[in-house]
């Protein structure tokens, strides 16, 4: 991307954090930037835009590779967040066309192939973030967005940044919901980080993601198969 966005993804960046289904959003007022989206890896034919329309909203232009460009204007009475279809399998440029009072915004992008058989996996995770950042994101902008996600299995996890709250495990288990012990397969911080599992002191690295995902494949997904 170019020119000037400022990002909110948490409560630091903003005290009412973002809107976006990830807990964030980024908004411009430079009428020069642009934005530039494309896959890492794997066959896109199809992208999904999200963004604000909202009063004083401006207006913004997106093309698929050097096609032809299509503007959207933002501004609306009433604030929500909308989608945008978009097909095509080169990369998706948006340009801002106009700043308006209050800018463009923008919740990002959802990477689709609906080609039978392929199957897309959305990650809304927000570093840094609670359970109650997500419950801070407005009910219908949060709604609209899983709708328009079109999810046929959604796993939330939560309970690992909720640890600074020291809620006691059976809070989450007495009311029957699905508990996954992590230090049983971690053992302590000081144990884990001398085999190795963290990056930092916060952050498991690449193994201990593994052992995380593995640990809830057995307790959860393996009970359903």
């Amino acid at each position: 991307r170019t020119g000037i966005w400022t990002d909110v993804r948490n409560h630091v960046d903003d005290p009412n954090g973002g809107f976006g289904p990830d807990a964030s959003h980024t908004t411009t007022l430079d009428v020069s930037a642009t934005i530039s989206v494309s896959p890492y890896f794997g066959a896109v034919t199809k992208y999904r835009l999200f963004y604000e329309k909202r009063p004083g909203g401006g207006a913004f232009g997106y093309a698929v590779g050097d096609g032809t460009v299509t503007q959207v204007n933002t501004n609306a009475t009433v604030a929500s967040l909308a989608t945008i279809d978009v097909a095509g399998t080169e990369a998706l440029n948006i340009t801002i066309v106009s700043a308006g009072a209050n800018g463009v915004r923008l919740f990002g992008a959802s990477l689709l192939n609906p080609t039978p058989g392929q199957m897309v996996m959305h990650k809304l995770g927000s570093g840094g973030a609670d359970a109650k950042r997500f419950k801070d994101i407005p009910e219908a902008y949060f709604k609209t967005a899983i709708e328009a996600l079109e999810l046929d299995i959604a796993c939330i996890s939560f309970g690992t940044n909720e640890d600074s709250y020291n809620t006691p495990p059976n809070t989450f288990i007495d009311r029957g919901w699905a508990f996954i012990d992590l230090e049983a397969f971690f053992g302590s911080y000081s144990k884990a980080n001398t085999l190795g599992l963290y990056a930092d002191i916060y952050h498991p690295n690449v193994y201990g993601g593994k052992l995380i995902g593995h640990s809830i494949f057995k307790g959860v997904f393996e009970k359903l198969i």
